[in-house]
């Protein structure tokens, strides 16, 4: 399913069980560094609704102030692993773009696309 994003962005979710038990594991792992309690909590910040400008409202900007207050340094560093984990570069159809992926903790895997020019990483 895709979903158009701000900027004339895009992304695509995909149906979790599109998702390899491959492309899965290193996101899994790097989970692991996470309390449950954290990771629900993240849950269910990302479940709260957005404004009509897909901006968060208040409730869960407060929501995801409170869990980046509770979650340790580490916890934050799983997350960044996870989210790297899950990153892809794919060609663009029109060449000229970048994508990203990002697997959800719920499993949806959320590829995006961004306009301009690629670059090397030396990461």
């Amino acid at each position: 399913m895709r979903i158009d994003l701000p900027n004339d962005q895009w992304a695509e979710l995909r149906d979790p069980q599109a998702v390899t038990e491959r492309q899965r594991r290193p996101i899994a792992r790097a989970l692991r560094g996470v309390r449950p309690e954290i990771q629900e909590r993240s849950r269910a910040a990302a479940e709260l609704p957005d404004l009509d400008d897909g901006k968060p409202g208040a409730e869960k900007q407060d929501a995801l102030q409170r869990l980046q207050f509770l979650m340790t340094n580490e916890e934050a560093d799983a997350y960044q692993t996870a989210g790297d984990a899950a990153a892809v570069a794919r060609p663009a159809p029109t060449g000229g773009s970048n994508a990203s992926a990002t697997l959800s903790t719920d499993g949806h895997l959320a590829t995006s696309l961004t306009s301009g020019a690629t670059s090397d990483s030396s990461d």
